[in-house]
């Protein structure tokens, strides 16, 4: 509802500040103007405006925001909590604006980097604060970082860390909060003091108290605020002593909480990820906003399934024309109550915040008696009922007081009424303890010296919140309770503090028997920087939540803080002595960090380099090569010889509710005419580029041509084991650009021609992967997903996928595959990594991430797969293994497994069955099944040993009574991308 006055008043103040025509500086905040002001255009004929803070004044709307684009002299803007400034706005801004060199858009409506590049060509910009926007990505990605890159001269950056895509399947606990304005900013609060609940929040987080939350602050209605958090109009209380609220409004507490059940709870569900479980779910408020806390508390089945309740301060004097009516309606309430409450009060709940208010009409003698003593009698009088309540109590209730409930409030007051609060709060305690609500179900907060005011209610809130979260770790510990460790947040970042890591002592071959204390050896980037940390019981620090029995075994521990050069954490654990660890099996452990390179300027960190390119207009592609001179030699990347695949001709067919797309490709460019010596690591060597015609050539690095004719050996048989063709299978509704946030999550599988169509399989049954893929995303057990299937390359494919000769194995008993090649993996996989993923990653905007990248494969290609997982765990961060034969070579795979000591990928799914060798054949060889059997058992022994360990990571599968063949892999398919579809979700 408008109130005339307040908008003349404020066009009043907007005209003033338009006509200070000489203002170089300009701070205005809510607290000053009312959030709809279009304080934005009265500011377009401030010339000299060189600093502007719009803090929690959010312009009404993007033409009022765009306004600011006349104000060219700028070098300082700070649009705080501005919601009209989007992604078009903020582009806008950076474009007209181009003298900034401080700019913060601090939650703000900035959902995609697509400003980025414009921001960019802020080339002074020294100071960038994005932080606080409902980015749609976990955070912005490194790809998305690099577009700041030309910013040469930027000292800070801020970006934020949450993770919406970390939550979207472990959506974060959250907490509703009324009179949202007082709890992050000083400016907008009515006293000039927030609740500084973002801090107090972090704090927990950090600290490991309470797992990561979300607060929701839901800003009050200004002058109908009495309105929307009352059952019922305030009146002036008992005694008439807040004459000054008698004309307020009330009654419009239900309607409020409908509105909150059927349009607030949904939307902040639907565009953040947090739970919607009540146990996960707590709403609360101060004051009025207490009250409102208390009816929704009360609702039953209308109310909107908040588990826990945190009430601050009710004004329980509420009732017109009786005073108190609502108290009276609280204490006969005999309905169920939320599973936990917690009550905060002050003692100088009145005089704290006032200094000489008394009403007209009575004399101090006469308001300490009609007001205080017959007030404090009522509610004795009503504790009397709630002491003699036998019914059921909520699980847990937390009740607070203050000492100076009265006088702490009002200046010069007596001060012996406040003597009755704390003995009527512990009266209350004492029964409500002897109707069994223990200390795990009850918390109260009482303050002797604490009024009104939202210092006491920030100073409390910690408190709050670690008993209204109480239950929160306790399902973040189940969640992880197969893990050896996890972190918090899942995917450690560069430039973040904060972050802990959570280690299961009972899951530790080596540590579960160490009774005593605990120390993780962390260092980053190949152990630089080590450090010993002792380690916390989980428990200890999470002291008022109700953890599990289980808990004993959790330890945790925060990590240093990780410069923007970070781009791995290596670590171990040990006994306080250091004579027990648990290192991994002597491979350590590691994990990934997002990195965040800091600008174009080359120091600490990434050492990025940048040109300027002209492309024609006609231009489809672009080949390139790096050169550079080292110590006077000149040196050369041209990405190992490699160059990207081209697609001939692409046939598109319906399959399992999507699209199969059949791609034809064009010739390769000869790899004979590439010089040899080229590699990634600075070797000079020679590049190569295609025609628009799909022919190619080649030039050595240093522009003489090339002597290599081509008429080699392996240069007449390589067009055997070229790939030609890949199958690619499209989800319903597809489109390149409708991505999720880092791109599409993608499986590439060899053998395609046995991947989707029965007609076209080996034994004529398919893998089934469009349908089964089909299938899962529809039920929304994976995400939308891309599948590519590689054609194999006919008799040359025991070449491509084995890196050796297979032999016949041990006792002879593959004959048949004596003659066969063998030894062209790495470079089959080189060909993969190079040449058709990138390819494929332009084509149809595939994730970039190795968390949303699978490769696959069985039988020969099972082994292809296994090498992809110790040579490309950084390209492909998932890998499913089926029955790989590991009888190749007479068991000389499992030997280099044996040997390996570097890092493996995120998850592997192993399968196979008992009957390998006998379910295809006409003989039984029940010898060759075992031994077979027994080679897949020792590589799941030397997987888990070499890190793969935890059902998180690992899962091996063993089919009773399954062979070797498409049907037996078509069956295990489902579960495989179950698993490997985690890291879909986590990325």
């Amino acid at each position: 509802m408008s109130n005339p006055k307040l908008e003349a008043k404020e066009c009043q103040v907007l005209e003033c500040i338009a006509a200070a025509t000489s203002l170089t500086s300009l701070s205005i905040t809510e607290h000053a103007l009312m959030p709809c002001a279009p304080i934005c255009s009265h500011l377009t004929g401030l010339p000299r405006l060189q600093a502007l803070e719009l803090r929690w004044m959010s312009p009404p709307c993007r033409s009022d925001a765009l306004a600011l684009t006349v104000l060219t002299g700028l070098t300082r803007l700070v649009l705080e909590g501005a919601k009209a400034v989007d992604d078009t706005v903020a582009a806008a801004l950076a474009c007209h604006l181009t003298a900034l060199r401080h700019l913060v858009l601090r939650n703000c409506w900035l959902t995609s980097p697509a400003s980025l590049p414009v921001i960019a060509t802020l080339r002074q910009l020294q100071v960038l604060d994005l932080s606080g926007n409902p980015w749609q990505e976990p955070e912005l990605s490194s790809e998305d970082i690099l577009l700041l890159s030309p910013l040469s001269q930027l000292q800070q950056l801020e970006l934020g860390s949450y993770s919406y895509v970390d939550a979207q399947r472990s959506p974060y606990p959250v907490v509703y909060l009324n009179d949202g304005q007082n709890l992050f900013g000083d400016c907008p609060t009515l006293s000039g003091t927030s609740w500084n609940a973002a801090d107090t929040a972090a704090h927990l987080i950090g600290t490991g108290k309470l797992p990561p939350f979300v607060i929701v602050g839901i800003d009050h209605a200004g002058p109908l605020r009495s309105y929307e958090y009352t059952p019922c109009t305030p009146g002036s209380g008992p005694g008439g002593f807040r004459s000054d609220a008698a004309d307020w409004p009330g009654g419009g507490i239900h309607a409020y909480l409908d509105r909150l059940r059927d349009e607030v709870l949904p939307w902040v569900s639907a565009n953040y990820p947090v739970s919607t479980d009540p146990q996960d779910r707590a709403f609360g408020g101060s004051s009025f906003g207490g009250i409102a806390a208390l009816v929704a508390g009360m609702r039953g089945a209308e109310g909107c399934g908040f588990g826990a309740l945190l009430v601050e301060s009710p004004s329980l004097w509420i009732g017109d024309p009786e005073p108190e009516t609502f108290l009276k309606e609280v204490l006969s309430y005999k309905g169920s109550w939320p599973q936990r409450l917690y009550l905060g009060m002050g003692g100088k709940e009145y005089s704290g915040t006032r200094r000489s208010y008394l009403p007209h009409a009575l004399t101090i003698t006469d308001y300490t008696s009609a007001c205080s003593v017959q007030w404090l009698q009522r509610a004795l009088a009503a504790a009397c009922e709630v002491l003699s309540y036998k019914g059921s109590w909520p699980q847990r209730l937390y009740l607070g007081m203050g000492g100076k409930e009265y006088s702490g409030t009002r200046g010069g007051q007596r001060a012996e009424h406040d003597a009755n609060f704390p003995r009527y709060l512990k009266a209350l305690y004492a029964s409500l303890t002897q109707a069994g609500l223990g200390p795990s179900r009850l918390a109260w907060a009482f303050e002797p010296e604490y009024a009104h005011t939202e210092s006491a209610w920030a100073g409390r809130f910690a408190a709050a919140l670690q008993f209204v979260g109480g239950g929160w770790w306790q399902r973040w510990l189940q969640r992880y309770t197969n893990e050896l460790f996890f972190t918090v947040p899942r995917k450690l970042q560069a430039g973040v503090p904060g972050q802990l890591l959570f280690f299961n002592r009972r899951n530790s071959h080596t540590l579960q028997g160490v009774r005593g204390g605990l120390k993780m050896i962390v260092g980053r980037n190949g152990w630089e920087h080590t450090q010993h940390l002792p380690m916390k019981f989980a428990a200890e620090v999470q002291a008022r939540c109700s953890i599990d029995d289980g808990s004993s075994d959790w330890l945790m521990v925060q990590l240093p803080p990780l410069t923007g050069d970070a781009y791995e954490v290596n670590f171990v654990f040990c006994d306080a002595a250091g004579t027990a660890y648990d290192n991994n099996d002597s491979n350590d452990f590691w994990l990934p960090v997002e990195c965040q390179p800091a600008g174009a300027n080359r120091g600490g960190g990434p050492d990025w380099w940048r040109t300027t390119v002209t492309v024609p207009v006609d231009a489809t592609q672009a080949h390139f090569v790096f050169s550079g001179d080292c110590y006077g030699e000149e040196r050369w990347d041209n990405n190992g010889g490699f160059a990207l695949r081209e697609v001939e001709s692409v046939q598109a067919l319906e399959h399992a509710g999507g699209t199969l797309e059949i791609l034809e490709l064009k010739k390769r460019v000869d790899p004979a005419s590439l010089d040899s010596s080229s590699s990634s690591n600075g070797s000079s060597g020679s590049y190569s580029r295609s025609s628009s015609n799909g022919s190619s050539s080649s030039k050595e690095a240093t522009g003489k041509a090339s002597n290599g004719t081509g008429k080699n050996e392996k240069a007449k048989r390589q067009r055997w084991w070229d790939e030609k063709r890949l199958r690619v299978w499209l989800p319903p509704g597809f489109k390149p650009e409708d991505a999720p946030p880092g791109g599409w999550p993608a499986l590439l599988m060899c053998d395609g021609q046995n991947m989707f169509e029965d007609w076209l399989s080996h034994q004529g049954v398919s893998w089934n992967l469009g349908v089964t893929a089909a299938e899962l995303i529809a039920s929304g057990a994976i995400p939308p997903c891309v599948c590519v299937a590689i054609d194999s390359a006919g008799p040359y494919r025991s070449y491509n996928y084995l890196p050796f000769p297979p032999g016949t194995g041990q006792g002879n008993f593959r004959e048949d595959a004596a003659r066969w090649p063998g030894g062209g993996a790495d470079e089959f996989l080189g060909r993969v990594q190079h040449e058709l993923l990138p390819m494929l990653q332009d084509r149809y905007n595939l994730s970039q991430d190795p968390s949303r990248l699978a490769f696959g494969g069985g039988s020969f290609a099972g082994v292809t797969a296994l090498m992809a997982a110790m040579r490309l765990p950084h390209v492909f961060g998932n890998v499913l293994v089926e029955s790989p034969s590991l009888w190749t070579g007479e068991g000389r795979f499992l030997e280099d497994l044996a040997a390996h000591s570097g890092r493996l990928p995120e998850r592997l799914a192993l399968g196979c069955g008992t009957r390998e060798y006998s379910a295809t054949r006409e003989h039984e060889r029940y010898d060759v099944d075992q031994m077979l059997l027994n080679q897949y058992h020792e590589a799941s022994t030397l997987l888990q040993e070499r890190g793969l360990r935890g059902p998180g990571r690992f899962m091996f599968w063993v089919d009773e009574g399954a062979g070797h063949h498409e049907g037996a892999w078509r069956w295990r398919l489902n579960g495989a991308l179950r698993f490997l579809a985690q890291g879909w979700w986590d990325a």
